[in-house]
């Protein structure tokens, strides 16, 4: 069953266990997720309480696969209040930030910079980006690069 918004969901990598909340699932896009900083011990694991703890992260990221491959699996739901929000920079020919977009849930709004600097950037990342991402943050670097969930590719839009 492919996760919806506000399921709580558990990946497991080669790591540990990835936990992360699905925020929106706008059409024509992966699924928005709220990730949970760093990696855990399956031993460990309170999803709910992890979820309700904050220091997420959002990225858009594929499940599909994971979901094939058998290892994700929905262990709980939280209502959504509020879908995520990403900018969208727009740049001039030179290269340069002009302005940005505000998108959620697939609706574009223009805004200033300045109500923007916080958001995430609308990128699709592959879950193996996420977890190199999360594992900068958190200081596991070292853990990722030699496992099997190193860094990969993202694709702005």
């Amino acid at each position: 069953m492919t996760p919806q918004p506000g399921d709580i969901i558990e990946i497991g990598l080669d790591e540990g266990v990835l936990c992360g909340w699905v925020q929106a699932q706008p059409p024509g896009y992966p699924a928005a997720v709220a990730f949970a900083p760093r990696i855990l011990d399956r031993a460990s694991l309170d999803p709910g309480a992890l979820i309700a703890s904050g220091g997420l992260q959002v990225f858009l990221v594929p499940l599909a696969g994971v979901l094939a491959q058998g290892r994700l699996r929905v262990v709980g739901q939280r209502p959504v209040i509020d879908p995520p929000r990403f900018r969208v920079p727009v740049l001039n020919r030179a290269g340069e930030r002009v302005y940005d977009w505000i998108w959620q849930s697939g609706g574009l709004t223009l805004r200033d910079a300045a109500d923007v600097e916080d958001l995430p950037q609308r990128v699709i990342l592959s879950l193996a980006a996420v977890v190199a991402r999360l594992a900068a943050v958190s200081g596991d670097a070292a853990k990722v690069a030699t496992s099997g969930s190193g860094p990969a590719g993202s694709t702005p839009l």
